[in-house]
């Protein structure tokens, strides 16, 4: 039988000292990455495109585009980021158009955004977004094809060998255009509206401009509306020519 051997007294006091007062080492489990919040985590940064500037403000993507289109607009002023969930053509032909100008008339001015949501023959579809700089949040403004829609009226009547365009403005009379009836392969039952819709800053004025298409390929006009310090449509007008 082996010896046991001798372990002073002493020795285990101080041992069982030693535990019951929380000096005996620890260990602690590492936390894996995915326990972390969020919050904690390091992320990696995305530098984002700049699409256009105005002052101190940058229209901003910081995804890359899908399909041709940057979803996802970011407004950068001094004071702060803001995102919205608004789309553009990537297509440097049809970047974001932006200004600072008092349309409002409140000697203050207000951020105008112009983005181009399509484009092709015959057709451009615009989109324009009016905020307050201080806190970025939109103002509203009247949609140009209700107005439209409500303050113009409009016929196509064939005549022999001609065919006769009619637009009735509230408040302006009548626009008579006639075509020869070759003029056009197919004519519309009655004029359409807004294959092009566009927008325009111009001499502290907002306008839009509204296509009028007698048919599938032709456009007799435009009709323009200037918008009034309320950015409300106060004057529409039919235009031959093609902006």
């Amino acid at each position: 039988m082996m010896p046991i051997p001798y372990i002073p007294i002493g020795a285990i006091a101080f041992a069982i000292l030693v535990y019951a007062s929380g000096l005996a080492p620890q260990t602690h489990a590492v936390p894996d990455a995915s326990s972390i919040p969020a919050a904690e985590q390091q992320l990696p940064s995305r530098t984002p495109t700049v699409l256009a500037r105005a002052g101190d403000v940058e229209i901003l993507a910081f995804q890359p585009p899908e399909d041709g289109v940057y979803k996802g607009i970011t407004v950068r002023t001094p004071s702060r980021d803001q995102t919205f969930a608004w789309s553009t053509s990537s297509n440097e032909t049809y970047a974001p158009a932006v200004s600072l100008t008092d349309l409002t008339g409140d000697n203050k001015n207000e951020l105008t955004i112009i983005l181009t949501k399509g484009y092709g023959t015959g057709v451009l579809e615009q989109e324009i977004h009016v905020l307050n700089p201080e806190d970025v949040t939109e103002i509203p403004l009247e949609n140009p094809l209700e107005a439209v829609r409500e303050q113009v009226s409009a016929s196509m009547t064939p005549s022999d060998d001609s065919m006769i365009l009619t637009l009735h403005i509230d408040n302006k009379g009548d626009v008579v255009k006639l075509y020869d009836a070759s003029y056009a392969a197919v004519w519309l039952d009655r004029p359409g509206y807004g294959s092009i819709l566009k927008y325009e800053v111009r001499d502290n004025r907002l306008w839009a401009y509204v296509s009028v298409s007698v048919s599938p390929a032709e456009l007799a006009g435009m009709l323009a509306a200037e918008y009034d310090t309320g950015l409300k449509i106060k004057d529409l007008n039919f235009e031959e020519q093609i902006r």
